[in-house]
């Protein structure tokens, strides 16, 4: 994102960027990280999407990027946005950080507006424990980020080889018998202090490394993208049993609206 985000601010003097008002922690970390300035909007009542009558009120001639979010794989209805964003020049970068794989009847999320990128980091469907991929269907756009990559993006072997042992301890721990030493242990302990955010995983630090990834790590990740399909395949069938299930909770309202 931050690269999508710092190619896109070589090309306009326009300094904000809208996101949706409930949304990762790191969109707005890398806005900031990028120089601009994050401008929330609120978000529809029955969807993480904009409101899209706050959304026009809310967008300017100054606005350089519009930043709709496919959040937990609900799809945003970015066709919606896309004529809002023309009447102002301004770009859309779809946000499938968390929805690598899901579709509209077409076609892949990512691919309406300007700009898609996803994320590779732990917890994602295909994970190759940090890194992302940006697509873009501007042939002259997608030149312009790759040139912008290679000018911010540099080689660190150290923090690489970090990487490479962490995705190993990742494969190992990342299955039920041994999760909980990862996450359940340190979920409790966070509980028990009532240190929420750090529970929920959303203690985010804007000093991050930005780092290429190695051609092995790609190499690894290429080879998962043959196992993607039959995961999301199974992961789509356990989620459609729990939301039966989360539906009889009393109190708490599942978002079941159909998809663009």
């Amino acid at each position: 994102l931050v690269v999508a985000l710092t190619s896109l601010k070589k090309l306009s003097p326009k300094k904000k960027v809208i996101i949706s008002a409930y949304t990762c922690p790191w969109v707005p970390i890398a806005i900031i990280h990028s120089g601009l300035i994050p401008v929330v909007c609120d978000s529809n009542k029955e969807h993480f999407d904009f409101d899209l009558t706050k959304l026009k009120s809310t967008l300017n001639h100054d606005v350089l990027a519009i930043i709709p979010t496919h959040l937990a794989g609900k799809i945003a209805d970015v066709k919606k946005i896309l004529p809002l964003a023309k009447k102002y020049s301004t770009f859309v970068i779809e946000d499938g950080a968390q929805a690598l794989g899901a579709r509209t009847k077409k076609q892949s999320v990512g691919l309406l507006g300007d700009i898609g990128v996803f994320s590779l980091g732990v917890g994602k469907g295909l994970s190759i424990f940090a890194g992302g991929v940006i697509v873009a269907k501007n042939k002259s756009l997608f030149a312009h980020i790759q040139k912008t990559s290679a000018l911010i993006v540099p080689t660190n072997y150290f923090i690489e080889i970090k990487r490479l042992l962490e995705l190993i301890f990742y494969y190992i721990f990342y299955r039920p018998s041994l999760l909980c030493f990862v996450f359940g242990i340190p979920l409790r302990h966070h509980l028990k202090k009532s240190d929420f955010i750090r529970a929920a995983g959303d203690n985010c630090s804007f000093n991050f490394p930005i780092h290429r990834v190695s051609r092995y790590r790609k190499s690894i990740g290429s080879n998962a993208l043959d196992r993607l399909s039959d995961f999301l395949n199974s992961n789509r069938k356990k989620a459609l049993t729990r939301l039966k299930k989360l539906e009889t909770i009393k109190g708490l309202k599942v978002l079941t609206s159909k998809e663009p």
